[in-house]
This record gives structure tokens, sequence and C-alpha cells, in this order.
């Protein structure tokens, strides 16, 4: 099975979408747990690419706030945008917009903002008992 075309550029992930019947909840417009699944791939990327080196246990979504402020329908096309905007010793801070062309216009339809957690690798004593 091949995974979905994200494009990475200028530190910015992008992926391009275009809403199918799967994706509609019963009043006809994307459904909003589908949303955050396409999300949640794209922040996947982000965490592979810039974590890749680090030895940790677990990575946890501490985090999240996303404001819906428009829909999507079949056959809209929409993009989500996912940027790391700062990172520490234990935290990686995420951006992410979700937007469909109008008229050859992006338009907003949800952003919101990811901290996740990064619990890293602790060896534990070995024991030859």
């Amino acid at each position: 099975m091949k995974g979905p075309a994200i494009k990475k550029h200028d530190d910015v992930f992008r992926y391009q979408y275009t809403i199918s019947k799967k994706d509609l909840n019963h009043s006809g417009s994307w459904d909003v747990s589908k949303i955050l699944i396409k999300i949640n791939v794209v922040n996947s990327f982000i965490i592979q690419t810039f974590f890749a080196g680090i030895n940790y246990d677990r990575l946890l979504n501490t985090k999240q706030h996303i404001d819906f402020v428009g829909m999507a329908v079949l056959g809209d096309e929409v993009e989500i945008e996912s940027k790391e905007t700062g990172r520490d010793n234990q935290f990686s801070y995420i951006k992410v917009v979700v937007s469909k062309t109008v008229n050859k216009k992006k338009k907003v339809i949800a952003e919101g903002n990811f901290i996740f957690m990064i619990e890293k690798f602790t060896q534990l004593p070995l024991s030859l008992s």
C-alpha cells in the first residue's frame, strides 16, 4: 500500500487531498475524526524527520487545540500544512493549518497547535543473576 504524498518545503509539510464519499459524515461534510487522522499522518512525518536521530522511549501528544472555522464537502481539494514552530530538550511544538481552495484562493477550515513530549530512552541496569 502506498503512503500519502506528503511534501516538505521550507520546513512546512504539505499534504493535498480530495474529499471522497468515505470521508463524509451523515450531514455530507468532511468528518472531524477523518480530519484528525489526516493531521496525525502529517504530524508523524515531522516527528520522524526531526527526531529520527534521538533514542526515545515514548512520544506523547500532551496538548492539542484545533479551531474548526469552516467545512469541506465532497470533491473539495484540501491541504494540510504542518510546521514545527519550536523545540527544546523535551517538547516539540507544531502548528497545523487545514485549508481548501475556493476560487483559486485558500480558505482556512481548521487550524491548531500540538505539543509533543519526548521521553528519552533510559537504559535499565542489566542483572545477571
